[in-house]
């Protein structure tokens, strides 16, 4: 019961704690991992599948014409065909819309 009580709010500060850290320069390797720079690309399709996987699957559930049996075998199938769709989505995405606005982005504050 403690367990549940207290976990999330230490995971929190622990990693409130890390970016703390990180930003005023006490980081150490850590923050050398973090600012990796091949971190980037991935961070920018991360954050664009997060924006369109709840779409994609209620395109998914909310489309079908009949009921869905749940089992496993299916279940990751499913979830499969979905985090590919999302990634292949997000990329686009990423490529399509994100990457010229970082373009104007850059034009526009450059001083």
């Amino acid at each position: 019961m403690v367990h549940e009580t207290f976990s999330r709010p230490v995971w929190a500060l622990v990693l409130s704690w890390i970016v703390l850290a990180c930003a005023t320069g006490h980081g150490g390797f850590i923050n050398s991992i973090l600012s990796w720079e091949g971190f980037l690309p991935l961070s920018r399709m991360t954050y664009c599948a997060y924006l369109v996987h709840l779409t994609i699957m209620g395109y998914e559930f909310m489309g079908a014409d009949s009921t869905f049996l749940y089992t496993m075998t299916n279940l990751i199938y499913r979830f499969f065909g979905m985090y590919v769709m999302s990634y292949a989505v997000a990329f686009l995405l990423a490529v399509g819309v994100e990457a010229p606005m970082l373009g104007v982005e850059k034009v526009v504050l450059t001083r």
